[in-house]
């Protein structure tokens, strides 16, 4: 699609005027209509049938767009006299044609639709700038040393919470060392007085999980 085409998705056109005096829209008059917008293409091959047979009835009556090739313009849907899709596509032969752009009347008002293409770039322009804010934010609560890497800064109170956690942790660790150690001198003394390694294990186990 060229730059062109491209402007015209941010523009809308309407003529009430000639709605008007043509008792409404629908799918006899609607590419008429069509053909007074900016989005007309006037070397189609819809422009050239109406340029050789608006004063020919009876040729009018046996050309078919069907049988020609080049761009042409056909309603695709409607739901007449509110909405009609028109397309601009590209006709190769009677059963093949390949679409171009899209273009919606709605209440006689008609736009442009935008292309897959103009989507994704919309939608990857957009996604580019909230990772670009999300690194921003992350590099304002970072700092870096060549011996440590990066590391996130810390305030005072986070700093304290931090430390906290880090004492609680210790003080547990400390106190399953010491049970761990005790464990085992009780066990270490009952084998030296005498018994099985199991029934002397099974017995401190007991006393421990007693106490």
């Amino acid at each position: 699609m060229s730059a062109e085409n491209d402007e015209l998705t941010s523009m809308e056109w309407y003529f009430p005027e000639w709605i008007a005096g043509n008792q409404g829209l629908h799918p006899e008059n609607v590419l008429e209509y069509f053909s007074l917008s900016p989005f007309w293409d006037p070397n189609s091959n819809n422009a050239v049938v109406k340029m050789q047979t608006q004063f020919n009835a009876l040729q009018s009556e046996d050309m078919d767009l069907r049988q020609m090739v080049g761009v042409e313009f056909a309603i695709a849907y409607h739901d007449a006299p509110i909405v009609f899709v028109i397309v601009k596509q590209h006709r190769l032969s009677p059963e093949k044609a390949t679409p171009i752009i899209y273009y919606y009347v709605v209440n006689g008002r008609i736009y442009q639709a935008p292309t897959l293409y103009s989507i994704l770039s919309s939608r990857l322009v957009t996604s580019i700038k909230h990772i670009e804010d999300a690194f921003d934010v992350a590099s304002k609560h970072s700092t870096f040393h060549p011996y440590t890497g990066y590391q996130w800064k810390e305030t005072a109170q986070e700093r304290e919470t931090n430390n906290q956690i880090m004492s609680e942790s210790d003080k547990n660790t400390v106190f399953q060392k010491q049970m761990a150690e005790q464990f085992r001198g009780a066990v270490d003394e009952s084998l030296r007085l005498g018994g099985s390694r199991l029934d002397v294990i099974l017995k401190n186990n007991n006393n421990t999980l007693g106490n």
